[in-house]
């Protein structure tokens, strides 16, 4: 399997790699009489994909003279179809060009195992049915996919007509030629054909090239054309056209009277790139020939010519490459900007003819040249019965016997001349012949001039048979004027800067007659350029060997620059020609030690530590006429002990006479030391010689005086920092002065930067701080500012001496913290009615309790690894009872501590509550004097809080009767649950087990034990459900009627006792008929897919469940096992008039307080959730205050201020204050949630809205204010 799936994926990859080998396609042909008369060779000349291929190049693909084939990895099989019906066998392909930087090889095709390249064929005859011509092609699978216009199946032809022509147009073209977007791009399709014969040009169709769309519209608003009489491709590319590569064929057709006697195509890519990122390379001309120049050279003359190209983006380095050369030419280029390469032929008589040779240029960034084409033709120049002649004058002229380079063939003597001839068989551009002799003048005259030759002429018999003749013109010899000597000289070698020179000049006749002549005099500098026209003197009618003088001449020096001059003295003759010359050199000299001046200066005297001395230098040339050059200028500083700073040193390469040059250097100071500096000028003259200079000073002050150099750095970590919570300052200060620093005052603050408010300031003093040296600092602030909105930043400063410096800022970015919200109150209130205990809260009835429940007056933020132990001490101080708990993991065992036989209970422990409860009063054991100790153990140390001794009576008394505790609750002795199953809990057992569930499921709630206090409650008209736990106490006829109104307005009803029937007139509302009890149940079972919570549970206790009927009422649990008489419904809920009710047929109360199960109290939640309905009055409202934290744990309190019309119906989780004000303490966990459930009341005249007070603890355990709540009133 694995040798299978690796084959599948070869035979993928192998596919794709065929899919991307086509670049390019040329076909064309010669007819090969010698062989048959229709007989011809076809070239089939392809581009492939380079790295298609294994070759022999170092990189292990091809290179010029490798195999493009199947057997050297291609999967392409070309073959030549020949139009007759026959094809050829599958091509192998002789690599003639290539190129790595894009990708392609050009290769000649041939038949394996044959020389090639070209491939015969021989046809049945010169045409094809009805005298058209035969058509040739190639056609394969694929081109590149990723073409612009892309067509899969590739198609090259080429037409043959052997009854018209010998050959077909050939071309020469590179595999892509590069156009810019948004630019007209023109380039030539070059073609060969036979002399005489006209070649035209035009796009091929589809069906001759397989392209569906050529280059154009929809890609560019212009199509691409090719001028069909030149053959010049252009194409109007516009900015919107997609960068890529676009196929183009082209065909190239000849005709005669307008018959199609051959025609062959060309197939190419154009790739339009991007020439404002990558500019292209150009071909320079010259070096480079014009293109499209065509360049003659005879068989067997070596040709060479240079190819250069050049980069308008100079960074890149430009390759030179062709697309093909003739046998036996070389190109040996080297890359560079521009690139340079040499191209070198010896044509032999083999390649006589014209050949297209087409260069490329690439720069390595792959932006590529237009392509530059050249024709080579190669000539045969032999010409034969080759005849030179001269007739040379006898007028006073003699030929010097033996003077001949060559001897001619033939010397015949004429009347007035005579003839000399030479003769040679054939002759070439190689053979190089010096036909040269010497002549004699008899009696010449100065200045004539005489006939040496009446004509030259050349015959020749040239390469068609056609006898040529070339005739020369006549040739003279001049008789020069005269021949005269020339001198010239100066008083002496070297003058000062405004001296005369005195110079004169003397002529000689050189000639044997007399002559006329002139004497040019100039002065010149040492290169030859004029400075100075000294005349022109005449000499006429000077004798043979006669000399005369020209004297009393002068020059000022003070006109020119210092330096090297000459006189220069030329002799013309009579025609103005120069027949002689000389020269007087001399040298104009100044006193270099006093023609140079210097100066330096600085921008100010005195600079601090750490600023920049701007340093000025100015050289003058005090000379008038000298030009100063290749002066060195060095300039040097020395600290205050003398020893070198620093130094630069820069040439000036001329400066003109009477002008300065001014040099300008910045020298850092850093921790320079304070005290005088010295800055030196010295000007050399090119030997060294100290020409000039100038010496100043500069102050640089001590920074233990002026703090100048002091810097700092700050930084606040975490950003942003949550408000109220701790951000981490580091603060770094650091002398980078000049001198050591001592009794330094650093303050780190907090600021608004918008209203200047400081919120936090440190201030330390660092004793000393040497030079270079850095102090490290941290501070924690708690940020405890008004708003997270403020532009507040670090700032780091120091006092030195009156001034106060700001060495570092940091921005302190404050986001918010605590997120509130006012949320409708989810859960509802609820009005419960149980079975006791008797709840006890007067002086009278205290005596008989049996249970007191404690919470702590102050509020505390408790952390959920607060450690809280509770000591019950008696009269004594005996150690009575203890319990213990940590914050984070507190779960209440109260409700049966007094089962257990305990006296203390946590009731409740969480981040904003701390209540405790006493049980069992009337024990033994229990000493009518009691103590209570909490001990609150925490990372930031222990909090104690003491009730002190106290009588245990229930009467509500003054805050702190207890201590740091209140009195909230106190229960009589009801122990027993008179109508509950034996077994069961204690009613002041079950009472906590409920108070629990609700208290942890965040319902606002009041529960009573009498029907009393139920319609005292009821008649509030503030609750939205209502419960009967209550199994032996009997409501009014009139309130249970009122109670199966308020349901029927939108109330809720939940009954849950399981007794009897004294409390059925609610029935009707609940939707069931009671129908009695029911013996031998063992459990319930809650439906997983209805409307309450699934699950079941066994009974512990020996209760006997009520058995009803449903009348209307949708089941959710029943029991089980199921009682024979069917009636097993267990729960069930109704919907009656706008309200909802539910039913639970056993002692949930019981069963829950004896299992301590999470099952029943879930029960609870979900019946009660299910009905909870509306008040039934808009006064009243539910809502939570939510607080989320988006920070660490942290904790804090709400207090809503008591305001008049307003009042609280159920303070849940809060407490009230002596003053009256509602306070919450809370605590909130990392990214918890915190929620408050109220139920409010507003009267008429009430406010419509109360801002609360938002406190929190920061990380440092401080009690801080963060911000108001507004709470909206119903």
């Amino acid at each position: 399997m694995l040798l299978a799936a690796l084959a599948v994926l070869l035979g993928m990859v192998s596919q794709e790699a065929q899919a991307s080998h086509f670049r390019f396609g040329h076909v064309y042909w010669e007819s090969r009489p010698e062989v048959s008369p229709n007989t011809v060779e076809f070239m089939v000349v392809v581009a492939f994909r380079r790295n298609g291929y294994r070759g022999t190049a170092p990189d292990g693909r091809v290179q010029v003279g490798d195999i493009m084939s199947v057997a050297t990895g291609g999967l392409i099989k070309p073959r030549l179809n020949f139009g007759d019906g026959s094809v050829s066998s599958v091509l192998e392909f002789v690599v003639t060009a290539y190129s790595v930087e894009e990708n392609w090889a050009i290769g000649l095709g041939r038949v394996p195992g044959t020389a090639g390249p070209g491939i015969l064929k021989t046809y049945a005859a010169p045409t094809a049915a009805g005298g058209s011509p035969w058509t040739a092609f190639i056609s394969d699978d694929c081109r590149l996919t990723s073409i612009r216009n892309y067509s899969c199946r590739y198609r090259v032809e080429t037409k043959v007509n052997l009854a018209s022509s010998h050959r077909s147009p050939r071309s020469n073209l590179p595999s892509i030629v590069s156009c810019g977007r948004g630019r007209t791009c023109q380039f030539h399709v070059p073609a060969t054909q036979e002399v005489g014969i006209a070649t035209r040009w035009r796009l091929s169709t589809r069906q001759e090239s397989g392209i569906a769309t050529p280059p154009g519209p929809p890609y560019s608003q212009a199509p691409l054309t090719v001028d069909s009489l030149t053959g010049v491709v252009t194409w109007e590319i516009d900015s919107t056209t997609p960068l890529g590569l676009y196929s183009t064929a082209v065909t190239m057709e000849s005709s005669d009277n307008g018959v199609l006697t051959s025609a062959s195509a060309i197939e190419f890519l154009v790739h339009v790139v991007d020439e404002d990122v990558n500019q292209p390379p150009a071909f320079d001309v010259p070096p480079t020939p014009q293109a499209n120049e065509t360049i003659s050279v005879p068989i067997g003359a070596p040709l060479e010519f240079v190819v250069q190209a050049g980069d308008p983006d100079l960074s890149d380095n430009v390759t030179l490459n062709h697309v093909g050369l003739p046998n036996g030419a070389e190109f040996i280029a080297a890359p560079g900007n521009p690139a340079t390469a040499t191209f070198r032929w010896t044509p032999t008589e083999a390649q006589l003819g014209e050949h297209l040779v087409t260069f490329t240029a690439i720069d390595n960034r792959g932006r590529a040249a237009l392509p530059h084409q050249l024709r080579i033709a190669v000539i045969d120049p032999a010409i034969r019965d080759v005849s030179v002649v001269a007739e040379v004058n006898d007028d006073n002229l003699r030929i010097a016997g033996g003077s001949f380079t060559r001897p001619p063939t033939q010397i015949d003597q004429h009347a007035g001349f005579t003839r000399v001839e030479w003769y040679f068989p054939t002759l070439t551009p190689q053979d190089a012949e010096d036909l040269n002799f010497t002549v004699d003048l008899q009696a010449p005259i100065g200045g004539e001039r005489r006939l040496v030759t009446r004509t030259v002429f050349l015959e020749y018999t040239d390469i068609n048979g056609n006898r040529i003749r070339q005739e020369l013109d006549p040739q003279y010899v001049d008789v020069l004027p005269g021949i005269f000597a020339v001198d010239v000289a100066t008083d002496r070698p070297v003058y000062g800067a405004s001296e005369t020179a005195q110079i004169s000049s003397t002529l000689d006749n050189l000639s044997r007659f007399t002559a006329t002549a002139q004497v040019d005099l100039a002065v010149v500098d040492e290169v030859g350029a004029l400075v100075a026209d000294l005349g022109l003197y005449d000499a006429p009618d000077l004798l043979s060997g006669e000399s005369r003088a020209f004297e009393h001449l002068t020059f000022e020096t003070g006109m020119v620059y210092m330096g090297h001059y000459g006189v220069r003295a030329r002799a013309l003759d009579a025609t103005g020609i120069q027949v002689a010359e000389a020269f007087a050199p001399f040298e104009i000299r100044a006193d270099l030690a006093t023609s140079v001046g210097a100066q330096v200066g600085t921008d100010r005297p005195l600079y601090q530590a750490g600023e920049t001395v701007e340093i000025r230098d100015r050289v003058h040339n005090l000379a008038a006429n000298l030009l100063m050059q290749d002066l060195r200028v060095d300039t040097a500083v020395r600290d205050p002990a003398g020893e070198a700073l620093w130094e630069a040193s820069a040439s000036l390469a001329q400066l003109r006479p009477n002008t300065f040059s001014d040099l300008v250097y910045n020298l850092p100071l850093g921790r320079a030391a304070p005290g005088t500096y010295s800055i030196t000028l010295d000007v050399h003259h090119p030997d060294g010689a100290l020409a000039a200079r100038d010496i100043t000073t500069f102050e640089v002050a001590s920074t233990a005086e002026t703090g100048v150099g002091l810097a700092g750095d700050v930084s606040a970590y975490p950003m942003p920092v949550l408000r109220t919570e701790r951000v981490a300052l580091a603060y770094r200060v650091t002398n980078d002065g000049n001198a050591p620093l001592s009794d330094l005052p650093i303050t780190l603050s907090i600021l608004d930067m918008a209203t200047e408010q400081v919120y936090a300031s440190w201030t330390r003093e660092l004793a000393s701080l040497a030079q270079g040296a850095t102090a490290d600092f941290d501070q924690a602030w708690d940020a405890v500012v008004p708003s997270s909105g403020g532009q507040y930043v670090a700032v780091l400063t120091a006092q030195v001496g009156d001034e106060q410096r700001i060495l570092a800022t940091a921005p302190v970015l404050v986001a918010e913290k605590l997120e509130t919200a006012i949320l409708p109150e989810y859960r509802g209130r609820l009005l419960a009615l149980v079975d006791g205990p008797t709840a006890l809260m007067d002086a009278e009835a205290c005596p008989g309790a049996q249970e007191l429940e404690f919470a702590l007056s102050a509020p505390v933020g408790l952390h959920a690894d607060h450690h809280v132990t509770v000591d019950l001490y008696d009269a004594a101080g005996g150690l009575l009872d203890q319990e213990t708990a940590v914050v984070g993991g507190f779960h209440s065992a109260w409700m049966n501590r007094g089962a257990e036989g305990r006296f203390l209970a946590l009731s409740r422990l969480d981040a904003g509550r701390l209540q405790w409860s006493l049980m069992n009063l009337s024990a033994p054991a229990v000493t009518p004097q009691l103590r209570v100790a909490v001990t609150v153990q925490g990372p930031e140390g222990d909090l104690q809080f003491d009730s002190g001794y106290f009588t245990h009576a229930c009467a509500p008394g003054e805050a702190d009767s207890h201590g740091d505790f209140t009195l909230i609750n106190a229960w009589g002795a009801d122990a027993a649950d008179p109508l509950g199953p034996r077994d069961a809990a204690s009613l002041a057992t079950q009472r906590r087990y409920l108070e629990a569930m609700l208290r942890a499921r965040g319902w606002a709630y009041t529960l009573v034990s009498s029907a009393e206090a139920f319609e005292q409650q009821f008649d509030a008209a503030t609750y939205t459900a209502y419960a009967l736990f209550s199994e032996h106490i009997k409501l009014p006829e009139a309130l249970l009627h009122a109670l199966v109104d308020a349901v029927d307005q939108g109330a809720g009803l939940l009954v849950a006792g399981a007794h009897d029937q004294r409390n059925g007139r609610v029935d009707q509302s609940l939707g069931i008929d009671f129908r009695g009890r029911l013996p031998n149940i063992a459990g319930i079972e809650v439906d997983p897919h209805g409307t309450f919570a699934g699950g079941n549970a066994e009974f512990l206790s020996g209760l006997m469940p009520l058995r009803a009927r449903l009348a209307g009422a949708a089941p959710v649990a029943t029991y089980t096992p199921p009682p024979p008489n069917g009636e097993a419904t267990a729960a069930a809920h109704h919907s009656y008039g706008d309200g909802r009710s539910a039913y639970i047929g056993f002692d949930v109360l019981a069963e829950g307080a004896l299992t301590g199960s999470a099952f029943h109290a879930g029960l609870l939640d979900a019946a009660l959730m299910h009905v909870v309905g509306v008040p039934p009055t808009p006064a009243a409202r539910g809502l939570a205050i939510e607080i989320r934290n988006h920070g660490h744990a942290a904790d804090g309190e709400l207090i809503l201020p008591a305001a008049f019309g307003v009042q609280v119906l159920d303070l849940g989780l809060a407490r009230l204050d002596s003053a009256g004000n509602l306070v919450w303490a809370f605590h909130l966990e990392e990214g918890g949630i915190a929620r408050l459930p109220l139920w409010l009341r507003r009267e008429p005249d009430g406010p419509d809205e109360v801002a609360a007070l938002l406190r929190i603890t920061t990380t440092g355990g401080v009690l801080v204010d963060y911000g108001t709540v507004i709470v909206p009133l119903p």
